[in-house]
């Protein structure tokens, strides 16, 4: 049996990002952020973990990787554009209304960097969604890389924490039960960065054995932890 050749050159790192997760739904040998993300992280307001602190109707601007998106047709006629941004850190639901007409619904695309400038809203089922205004790819070149390399700890370092890890909290679905769980998710993700626990306009600091480390996975783990309390008798 004839093999083919094996191409003697290597694939460029974003082919084979890309490949891998065509191929295996992830990324395996680094993700596409870790390269641009101290330069991302320095064109934005906050990072998506942040978001759901933020007051309704606020404009910001936040940065990642689109990790998936579809269009649907509404009553009026016009397209509608669903799309999930990730900064590694957390995740938000955008919403691109009109998205025939949108400049923006060009540039939002899977595996595409961007950065997003939109209006948070919080109204439905108190899940924050960003509507989106205006989109544009994030290419940086190599002297913005390199400089925002220079004010990122080295690898081993110990970084300082950017602030406390918010929790917003609805009292309506607060019980001993869901603060048992609470408790029990946090200390898996133990880090260096407070916990406060956000009650509409007032805040409260979790006990110091309850740092932790932000990452998406546990801003996931507690939006379906918090979306599935059920309200308070």
């Amino acid at each position: 049996m004839i093999r083919p050749p094996i191409p003697a050159a290597e694939f460029d790192r974003a082919e084979m990002l890309s490949m891998e997760k065509e191929t295996l739904g992830t990324y395996l040998s680094s993700h596409p952020l870790t390269e641009v993300g101290p330069a991302l992280r320095a064109r934005v307001d906050c990072g998506i973990a942040q978001l759901a602190s933020k007051p309704d109707g606020a404009w910001v601007t936040v940065g990642g990787i689109v990790v998936d998106c579809k269009k649907i047709r509404t009553k009026s006629g016009n397209q509608m554009m669903f799309a999930t941004l990730d900064d590694v850190e957390g995740q938000v639901e955008m919403l691109v209304f009109k998205a025939d007409q949108a400049e923006s619904a060009a540039v939002i695309e899977p595996d595409a960097i961007v950065l997003v400038r939109g209006r948070l809203d919080h109204k439905d089922r108190g899940e924050t969604k960003l509507v989106v205004q205006e989109a544009q790819r994030f290419e940086p070149d190599e002297a913005e890389i390199a400089k925002a390399a220079k004010l990122t700890p080295a690898a081993g370092a110990a970084a300082t924490p950017s602030g406390p890890f918010e929790v917003p909290i609805d009292l309506k679905r607060w019980s001993d039960e869901l603060c048992d769980e609470l408790k029990a998710v946090l200390e898996h993700h133990k880090g260096d960065s407070e916990v406060h626990l956000v009650v509409g306009e007032r805040r409260f600091k979790v006990g110091e054995g309850y740092r932790v480390k932000p990452s998406g996975m546990l801003r996931t783990e507690l939006d379906h932890l918090l979306a599935a309390a059920p309200l308070a008798a």
